[in-house]
Parts: C-alpha cells; structure tokens; sequence
C-alpha cells in the first residue's frame, strides 16, 4: 500500500493511494482473493472561503468465492451434531477452482464545491457518478440437494448459482448550512437537497455441467438441469476437481431507480448545557423497469418472458434528540428517529423492477417497511479527556414486513425487535497504556411472522446475546510496543430447518472466543515495524449461518508483518 500526498502551492494539493492484495483465506486454502484499488484526490482553496476537491475511486477484485460447510439436514441419516452445521474439517471446501469465480469492479467520481458566505450560511455541493459490477458463478454447499449414501459413503451434488449486475448511479446533494445565533440560543443547521438515478441490470447465469466429477453409480439425479455428473464426497470434497460446461447470460432485467430527497437538520444549544437536535426527511422514490423470467432445458435457454414494472413510494421520516451535559467532559442523551425502506430494497430481489409482493399481493404495491429507533445514552471523558466511555441502552422495530398470514394469503404485517445495551471505552489510561473496548447486550426477537408460527418468538438470524472486544497496547520502550486483543460472541440462531416427518431442527453458531497479538517496533522516526497475529490460538469457530443452507468458518490463525515507510 501507497499513501502520497503533495502540497502544491499555498492552498492546493493532491494525493495518491495505491492498494494490491494477493491472499488466502487462513485454514481454508482453495478460497483467497485479489484485488487492487487506487484512490486518487486534488483539492483546491483549502483553507480560504472557496473549496474544490475531485476525487477518482477505482478498485477491482478477483475472487474465488466461499460459501462455507453444508448443515447436517443435507446429508439424511447421521446423527445431528448440537449447532446443526456438519461435522466437517474447517478447510472443508465445496466449490470448484475450475469454474467458480467472482469479480467485481467499481469507478466512483465525486466533485466537492464548497463556499462560505459568512458563518451563518455556507454552500456545498457533491456531484459523484459510479459505474458497479457484481459478477459471478459460485458453489453453495446447500442448494445442491440432499447427500446421498453410496458405495458406503455420503456423496452429494455441487449447487451453483450467478449473477451479473452492472449499475450506473448518477447523484447530486446541494446543502445549504451555517450556524447563527446569540446568547443564550444558537443554531446549527442544514437544509439540503439530493437527487439520484441508478440505472440496474440483473441477469442470473444458467450453469450447466457436460463434463465434472462423475457421481457414483447408484446416485440418483445425476442428471439434470444443474448438468450430469459434478459431484463430491461431502467429508473429503475436492476443490480441484475437473469441470466443463456453460455459463449461459440471458437477457438481464432493468429497471431505473429515481430519488428526490429534501431535509433539514438543526441543532439548538441552550447554552452550554442543553442541546435539541432536530431533524426531518422527505423522500419521493420511484422504480420502472422490466422483469425477465427465464426457462432452461440442459443448459439452454428455452424462454424468457418480459414483465413491464413500475412503482413510485413517498416517505417522511424524522429525529429528534436531547443532549444535556452536566460537566464540561460528560453528557447524557435521549433520542428517537424513525426510517422507511423500499420494497423493491427490502426484498433483496435485484432482479424486480417494482415492490409487489407474492401470491395475493402479486400486483399490489407493498408499502415501504418502517423502522423506529429509540436511544438513551452517556458519555464521559477520564484521566484528563484521554479516555472516554460510554453506554447506551437501545430499542428498536422493524415493522410491515411482508408475511403469510394463512394458507396462499399474505399481508404487510411482519414484525422484528431488538433492544439492548452497549458499552464502549476507547483513548489512554496512561501516556503509555492504551485500551479499545467494547460490550453490547442485544436480546432479539421475531415478534410476528408466517402464520404457521414456526419462528415466532425466535431470536433473529445472526444476532448474538452477548458480544465482547478488548484491545489494549502497551508502550514497553520508546521503540517497541507490546499488545493483544480477547473478542467474544455468544451462540447465535441461525433458523429452523426441517427434518424428518415435517419437524424442524434449530440451527446455530456456538459461541467462541479469539485472542489476537499485536507488537511495533520503531527502527527509525520514518520506519516501524509492525506484527498482527490473528486467531492467536488457531479456534475453530463459526462466524455466521447463511439461513438454513450453510455455515461460514472464521479465518484460521494468520499473522501479517507490515513495514511502515513515511517520508
């Protein structure tokens, strides 16, 4: 990594960053990544009355994607470990070198203009255009279908799937803002405008196997639309397995999104002890586009059929908080803010132009899904404001969710909760002792879903009761820094599967600890040394479940030797 920076003139100047990376996932081979960026900015008028800044975001990757170990319902008849993910090695990999892949791309141009009246009013505006890729074909251990016992072991068939998504993003934010007053009240506001356009395609591949690892005799289904052979044992899977086949794009589905957003923000101070923030956001959100539905017989594509879309939703969203501050270095808050989400976002569905909904609601535009957030907190400040700690206590739900209600009838009437509490330390306890911390309590719960009850009451996927981080340097020498690091997550829910006879059987990440290590050296006031050490004690520990098709291993120990050069 590369990071220059160049002062030209009196009040210009530019810089570079440059990133490359060539890496393996720790503990699980056959996965890694490459990837290379480049940010590059040129400012102008810095610290006069009138600003410019243009900045170009560049970055490619190259990855060889990893979905992770199947759950023990994909492989009937073997006794059920207690999280329900299978009992595999953690460098278990399922994909293919031979085919999988994802590579994405992003090119952002963003202009700042900046200029300052007089305190009370000051104008900007950024422009950013971007052009996003998303593509690629990947293994999911889980959407192969169940294993199978043959030949006296399990063997089951590879599940693949793709995407092609290249977007287009046009958008504009104009704010006008300042701060005025006197005496006893003053303001600080802004009042803004934004504008945005993305135009979306989104195509699925078609990936059809002619010619990959056989599947044995006397397994049925090795021959389909995911193509013949292409199978694996399921406990000694074989990344460098053989394949060929196609990977057929059909004609993608658009749509164009359009924004328009108004707001306006102000903080009140009530002399130095209160402060009021308020704020308020309107939004107009409208989707067209066209939906493309694809039929396949062996890898070729027999039928696509074109379904016009369209959808426009308006929102008002607000905020408001209190701040008071009963000594220089502490305060205390509370604040409420509400949020709305689109359909066409909430769903995760790229691929619909509009927000409708299934079965009943088919051709009904859903409502956006409302948020609403509550907050009560403190800060504080310690040991001459070199550190600081805070606690929170939050609630919040997520309300209108589209669910089914009885058999074949669905309704915007689905329900989420969380509420907890978090505390954060972080800056210095002595001029050589450093800490970074942190602890959140969150309790989740899915308060109303499909009618069959079978989540009710639940925990939400990936949400942990408990989560703990400590990371603490210690300056030994003038040269040389010591420190390390203790992260904690409790057991998370992952969801329910079914089993045998209709059942269905609750899976989870089991709880883990991680240490970490962490040393710098000083060999000069230019150049240091540095060492991470991640996964100091090599744990095996599952990061997340992926709904109830698989499960993600974290990275195996790996340590990372930085050389750090400033000049």
């Amino acid at each position: 990594m590369i990071d220059a920076n160049y002062q030209v003139g009196d009040t210009s100047a530019v810089r570079l960053n440059l990133m490359g990376i060539e890496a393996d996932s720790p503990g699980r081979d056959a996965a890694g990544s490459s990837r290379y960026g480049l940010l590059a900015g040129a400012a102008t008028g810095i610290g006069t009355e009138t600003r410019a800044t243009l900045l170009y975001y560049r970055l490619r990757t190259d990855d060889l994607p990893d979905y992770g170990v199947p759950l023990f319902t994909k492989v009937p008849g073997l006794p059920r470990t207690d999280s329900g993910v299978l009992d595999v090695p953690r460098g278990s990999f399922y994909g293919l070198k031979a085919r999988d892949y994802q590579e994405t791309e992003a090119d952002i141009a963003t202009f700042i203009a900046e200029h300052d009246v007089s305190e009370a009013l000051k104008l900007r505006n950024v422009f950013r255009a971007a052009k996003t890729l998303n593509d690629y074909v990947v293994t999911n251990p889980g959407d192969g279908g169940a294993a199978q016992l043959v030949g006296g072991q399990y063997w089951m068939k590879r599940g693949t799937k793709g995407r092609w998504n290249p977007t287009r993003t046009v958008a504009n934010v104009t704010d006008i803002y300042g701060k005025f007053g006197q005496g006893f009240i003053t303001h600080s506001y802004d009042v803004g405008l934004e504008l945005s356009r993305e135009q979306n395609k989104n195509a699925a591949y078609v990936v059809y196997t002619t010619a990959g690892a056989p599947c044995p005799a006397g397994f049925s289904g090795a021959s389909n639309n995911l193509g013949v052979g292409d199978c694996t044992l399921v406990f000694a899977p074989d990344p460098s397995d053989p394949w060929q086949g196609t990977i057929t794009r059909p004609t993608p589905s658009r749509n164009i999104t359009k924004t328009t957003g108004v707001y306006a923000f102000d903080t009140v101070s009530f002399g130095d002890r209160w402060l009021l923030n308020l704020g308020i956001r309107h939004d107009q959100y409208e989707v067209t586009g066209t939906d493309v539905a694809v039929t396949s017989a062996n890898g070729v594509i027999t039928g696509e059929t074109l379904t016009p879309r369209a959808g426009d939703w308006s929102f008002t969203n607000y905020q408001v908080g209190l701040v008071y501050k009963p000594t220089e270095t502490s305060s205390v808050y509370v604040a409420y803010a509400t949020t709305s989400t689109p359909p066409t976002i909430a769903s995760g569905d790229q691929n619909t132009g509009a927000g409708t909904g299934t079965g009943n609601l088919a051709n009904v535009l859903l409502d956006p899904e409302e948020v609403t957030n509550f907050e009560v907190g403190a800060k504080a400040a310690f040991f001459g404001e070199r550190l600081s700690a805070s606690i929170t206590y939050f609630d919040l739900k997520r309300e209108n969710a589209q669910v089914q209600v009885s058999a074949g009838v669905y309704a915007q009437v689905g329900e989420a909760a969380a509420k907890g509490v978090e505390v954060g330390v972080t800056g210095a306890v002595s001029d050589r002792w450093n800490v970074f911390g942190g602890y959140t309590y969150m309790d989740t719960e899915l308060v109303r879903g499909a009618y069959n009850v079978v989540n009710v009451g639940d925990p939400l996927a990936n949400s942990p009761k408990h989560s703990f981080s400590l990371f603490t340097t210690y300056e030994a020498t003038e040269a040389l820094t010591l420190g390390g690091g203790a992260y904690h997550v409790s057991k998370s829910f992952g969801g329910n599967q079914g089993g045998a006879g209709g059942g269905t059987n609750r899976i989870y990440a089991p709880s883990y600890w991680r240490f970490d290590a962490f040393a710098s050296y000083r060999i000069s006031a230019n150049v240091d040394l540095q060492l991470n050490i991640q996964n100091l004690a090599d744990e095996d520990y599952i990061i997340r479940t992926n709904g109830v098709h698989h499960a993600d291993y974290g990275p195996a120990r790996q340590a990372i030797l930085t050389l750090n050069v400033r000049y």
